[in-house]
């Protein structure tokens, strides 16, 4: 396995084949399938891009590498989306429908000494 110098991953970074860092380069479908067995490894920031990065440079390359089951959501019509999620209250809103969702609003201000 050949190491991937600083002034390629920036130009992997700048063509979208790699994280906007360089790292998690995918240049090929060896690279596509080291990325998938370090996605764990990854720092929790950096899975959400990690993975859409993943997704699109499978289908742009034509691996037949298969993504963990755990990205998959079958929406019922036969098509799978993967799953790209950014925090925890954002999993938990997923599941919810719309008419469910909770409001974040922000607490009214209390007024200040000398407001009216």
């Amino acid at each position: 396995m050949a190491d991937i110098g600083t002034a390629e991953r920036r130009g992997l970074a700048k063509r979208n084949d790699a994280l906007l860092d360089g790292s998690y380069p995918i240049r090929n479908c060896r690279d596509l399938h080291n990325a998938i067995q370090a996605y764990g490894r990854a720092p929790a920031e950096h899975r959400a891009a990690l993975r859409r990065l993943i997704a699109r440079r499978k289908r742009e390359l034509g691996c037949d590498q298969p993504m963990p089951a755990e990205w998959h959501l079958d929406d019922g019509e036969g098509h799978h989306h993967v799953i790209v999620r950014s925090s925890s209250r954002d999993s938990r809103d997923a599941k919810m429908r719309p008419d469910e969702q909770p409001s974040y609003r922000m607490k009214p201000r209390r007024p200040k000494r000398g407001d009216h």
